[in-house]
Order: C-alpha cells, then structure tokens, then sequence
C-alpha cells in the first residue's frame, strides 16, 4: 500500500492522519472491494457488492454500488467520494 505523507501523515500509510493530531480528520485510504463492510458517518453499515465503470472513467465516473446490512436498501456513490463519509469495518462472505 502507498504511503501518504501529507505533512504529518500516519506512518502506517493507511491513513491521512493519527488521532494523535486533532486538527487533521482521520481518512481511512484504503482501496474499496467487493466484499468489505464500511460504515457511513451516520452509523449505519454496508456491503460493496460492485465497484462500476472500471473501463471508461472518463465518460463515466467510476462508481461503489452498496447495500445497507440491515434492510438491504441499494445505493451508489462515486468511488473518489467514498472515503469522505465511510470507515472501514472488515470483510464479509458474498453469495
């Protein structure tokens, strides 16, 4: 994984920066799978089933399709706009 240095990032390389420095927000970088389990901002929680567009990301945007674990509601977000809102929480098993 890259390591990202933005004048004080987490050695780690997986976030932006550390707890340890409250002026910065914590980012989680890591790249978006089918399969992981994220959590939004507002405490909900949800798999990535797709990650879309792959082959023409400049007609259209490449794309994270989603499902909320608890009353399986689909939703779809630019991937570039996903690590703004979600943290990641694991891996889980796809049908």
């Amino acid at each position: 994984m890259a390591k990202y240095d933005q004048g004080g990032g987490c050695a780690c390389g997986l976030m932006l920066a550390c707890d340890c420095n409250d002026s910065l927000p914590i980012v989680d970088v890591r790249e978006v799978k089918r399969g992981q389990q994220w959590k939004h901002r507002n405490g909900n929680e949800y798999v990535v089933l797709y990650i879309t567009n792959l082959f023409d990301e400049k007609k259209y945007p490449k794309t994270v399709v989603y499902m909320n674990v608890n009353n399986e509601t689909l939703w779809s977000r630019k991937y570039s706009d996903w690590h703004r809102s979600f943290t990641f929480v694991g891996n889980c098993i796809l049908d």
